[in-house]
């Protein structure tokens, strides 16, 4: 990968699973000695946060950029006092969770950092969920993104599942769905994520993009 092309945005509504993924991509770059980071852009508090794995990341050799320790649990627009100094370093692989609809706002006074051609875009998509489930309003949805940010998505990650109750037919489905979509779009499906309970039960011949395996780190209190 080229230093133009570390930065790495992953992007949809809350519940598409965005932040599960950054955690794993910026922990598998990391793993291979990559300097890297993770910028918790989510700047009104949700349910599942990069930020709660603070100790976990950092130990793993991936610095977490997060609101500092006293300020998250706060309900507020806050960006991280060292997010131009992350964003700016050339030599970091850094991977940007952009917390549900408010994040694409916050997006807009950062574009300096996201160039043409020196970043990629991600909208995570979870047919599952009401907000993205028929072709026409995930489309919408990628119109209202690129609109509030000022950026160019630049790939679609299909997401689909049911938590728990996730089957391979649903991965399969929804695989189908969003290579529709990315037709649709002109726009590039980039990778499949498959629970890591169902990764063995899917064969990598059946898509024609890569499969990413996930490990929820993310847990529910009463899990």
């Amino acid at each position: 990968m080229s230093l133009d092309m570390r930065r790495t945005l992953f992007l949809g509504h809350f519940g598409s699973g965005k932040t599960e993924i950054a955690i794993n991509r910026a922990l598998a770059e990391a793993a291979r000695g990559t300097p890297t980071a993770l910028v918790d852009l989510d700047v009104v508090t949700p349910f599942f946060r990069s930020r709660d794995l603070r100790q976990s990341l950092e130990g793993a050799g991936v610095h977490l950029v997060a609101p500092e320790t006293g300020f998250d649990q706060a309900d507020l627009p806050i960006l991280p006092m060292s997010l131009d100094r992350s964003l700016g370093d050339p030599q970091v692989h850094t991977f940007v969770d952009v917390g549900g609809d408010e994040g694409a706002r916050a997006l807009a006074g950062l574009r300096r950092f996201f160039l043409p051609g020196q970043y990629e875009a991600f909208l995570v998509v979870n047919p599952r969920r009401p907000q993205t489930a028929t072709p026409e309003a995930i489309l919408a949805f990628r119109t209202w993104l690129e609109s509030m940010s000022g950026l160019s998505l630049t790939g679609l990650i299909a997401n689909g599942n049911l938590a728990a109750a996730t089957e391979t037919v649903h991965v399969r489905e929804d695989y189908q769905l969003l290579r529709g979509v990315s037709e649709q779009a002109d726009l590039p499906l980039v990778a499949v994520v498959v629970p890591e309970r169902l990764a063995s039960s899917l064969s990598p011949a059946d898509f024609d993009v890569p499969v990413w395996p996930l490990h929820r780190y993310l847990l529910s209190p009463w899990e």
